[in-house]
C-alpha cells in the first residue's frame, strides 16, 4: 500500500504501544504540524514517518468515551478497507480513510479539515499536545487606522493547510466585528476552512466556512480587542484526485498525479466597528 500509511501506521503504533517512550517526536519536523504546506500523503525524505501525527488525530478524532477500543479500532478498520487479499476491498490510503470515516457518519475531507484546524493549537486536542510544535502563521494586524487585509492571496497543494492570523490593533471597538470574505477554487477541487477564534481567556471557537459549490464564502466573528486575543484562518487543499494511479511512479498516493496542486486561495478580511 501507500508508503506515507505504511509508515505512518507504524510510527503510530510504536507510540500506542509505548506511550511514554515518544521516539514519534523525532519525527515533527517532517509532520503537518511544522510543514503544512507538504502534501499529507508524501511518502518520502521521511515525510512518511511524520504523517503519523494524521494517524494520532484520527485515534483521537474518532475516539468515544463509553469504548476505549473506538479509536484505536478505527485505525484497524482503514486496513481492513485496504485489504488486498482475495475478497478484500483493496482500496488505497485515502480511500481505505473515507470509507472508514463514512461509517462513523464523517469523511476524509472534513477530517481533514479538522485535522488542519485543531493543529493550530495541538495542546487544546491532542493527548499530549501540550508537547507538541504548531505550524506558522502569516500574522497580519487589523486597526481602523489599517481596517482590511485588501486582497491577501495563497496557493496550496492537495492535502496542505496554510494559516493566516488577524490581530486586533489599537482602536479597535468593544463592538468590533471580523468580515472574511473567501474565494476559493471550487468544492470539487477540495477548497475547505475553518476559522478559529482565540480568546485572552483562553477559550478557542472552531467555525467551518460554509462555501458554494464555486468556492465563495463569508464570516464574521467578534474581535473584540478585550476579549480576543486573535483570529485564525486556516485554509485547506483536501483533495483527493489523482490520475495514472500505479501507472506513473511517484511519492504520493496511488503512487499517482494529483489533480488539484497549485490552486488559488483568495481571501479578505476586513474591520466592522459597529
Amino acid at each position: 500500500d501507500d508508503l506515507w500509511m505504511i509508515e505512518g501506521t507504524a510510527t503510530w503504533m510504536e507510540d500506542e504501544v509505548f506511550d511514554d517512550y515518544n521516539d514519534n517526536f523525532y519525527f515533527f519536523p517532517a509532520s503537518a504540524l511544522r510543514q503544512s504546506t507538504v502534501p499529507l500523503d508524501f511518502g518520502d525524505f521521511g515525510f512518511e514517518y511524520g504523517s503519523w501525527v494524521f494517524w494520532r488525530f484520527l485515534e483521537e478524532y474518532f475516539a468515544s468515551p463509553t469504548d476505549p477500543a473506538a479509536g484505536p479500532s478505527f485505525i484497524r478498520r482503514v486496513w481492513e478497507w485496504a485489504d488486498g487479499a482475495p475478497g478484500g476491498a483493496d482500496k488505497y490510503s485515502v480511500q481505505a480513510v473515507d470509507a472508514a470515516a463514512r461509517e462513523r457518519g464523517s469523511e476524509f475531507r472534513a477530517a481533514f479539515a479538522d485535522f488542519g484546524a485543531v493543529n493550530f493549537v495541538p495542546s487544546a486536542f491532542y493527548e499530549e499536545g501540550a508537547a507538541y510544535p504548531s505550524p506558522g502563521a502569516k500574522r497580519i494586524k487589523i486597526s481602523p487606522r489599517k481596517p482590511t487585509t485588501g486582497t491577501g492571496k495563497a496557493t496550496l497543494d492537495h492535502l496542505t493547510n496554510r494559516y493566516v492570523k488577524f490581530v486586533p490593533g489599537k482602536g479597535v471597538s468593544s463592538k468590533a466585528k471580523l468580515r472574511i470574505s473567501l474565494d476559493l477554487p471550487a468544492r470539487s477541487q477540495g477548497s475547505e476552512a475553518t476559522v478559529l477564534v482565540m480568546f485572552k481567556s483562553g477559550a478557542l471557537r472552531f467555525l467551518p466556512v460554509r462555501l458554494s459549490k464555486g468556492g465563495a464564502g463569508l464570516r464574521r466573528v467578534t474581535f473584540n480587542r478585550k476579549r480576543v486575543r486573535a483570529v485564525v484562518l486556516i485554509l485547506t487543499n483536501a483533495s483527493t484526485r489523482f490520475v495514472g494511479c500505479y501507472q506513473i511512479p511517484t511519492p504520493y498516493a496511488c503512487s499517482g498525479l494529483p489533480v488539484d496542486d497549485v490552486r488559488r486561495y483568495s481571501y479578505e478580511a476586513r474591520l466592522i466597528q459597529s
